[in-house]
């Protein structure tokens, strides 16, 4: 999960730091901070969502701990900061490696937000077809509520904030041979917390 976002993390910067207009229209228009890699641990060791200390990054966001959680701690400052000095963050992605569906999807923080919400997604998903608008969603149970996009849009008023999850697998319309899905269908689950799709 933590390699998957990080590729998406990659891609992201190719295309922001590239040639297109549109690119270039962007970096006009917007300051943007970027953390490629927030779950070092998790890239480095091919840990789909845990710390080495065996920690998921991505469920202390509500109150992290400057010591066992210092990344997430030094980021929530540093946004705090960010968002006190402007006239706010406009815009908040967390990327993500997904263990159950296929393709690229967002998930947003509340299911009753105005329709507005869902334009970025579906601007993705008219301008790649690797983004499924479909499998999106907006919901936020409790247990994702010590998320890095729930606490964005709850404690620092984001009010476009989303996780970016991307497919451990295929794009969405992609079928494997008959062999190739039984083998995956027999194949362990192997994680430190059981699923790579943390949102």
């Amino acid at each position: 999960g933590e390699v998957v976002g990080s590729w998406a993390a990659q891609g992201f910067l190719r295309f922001l730091l590239g040639p297109t207009p549109a690119a270039q229209r962007l970096r006009e228009a917007y300051v943007f901070h970027v953390v490629p890699m927030v779950n070092v641990d998790g890239v480095v060791h091919g840990n789909s969502r845990c710390t080495l200390a065996g920690v998921d990054p991505n469920r202390v966001w509500h109150d992290p701990n400057p010591i066992i959680h210092p990344v997430v701690y030094a980021l929530k400052q540093h946004l705090r900061g960010v968002a006190q000095a402007s006239a706010g963050i406009e815009l908040f992605l967390d990327f993500h490696g997904h263990s159950a569906k296929f393709g690229c999807f967002f998930y947003g923080s509340c299911p009753t937000a105005p329709i507005a919400h869902a334009v970025f997604p579906k601007l993705c998903a008219t301008s790649s077809t690797d983004v499924c608008f479909e499998q999106c969603h907006w919901r936020c149970p409790r247990s994702h509520r010590k998320t890095a996009r729930y606490v964005a849009y709850k404690q620092l008023n984001v009010k476009y904030s989303y996780t970016m999850e991307c497919s451990l697998f295929a794009p969405v319309g992609w079928f494997p041979s008959s062999s190739s899905k039984a083998a995956a269908a027999s194949a362990p689950a192997r994680d430190c917390a059981g699923e790579a799709g943390h949102v």
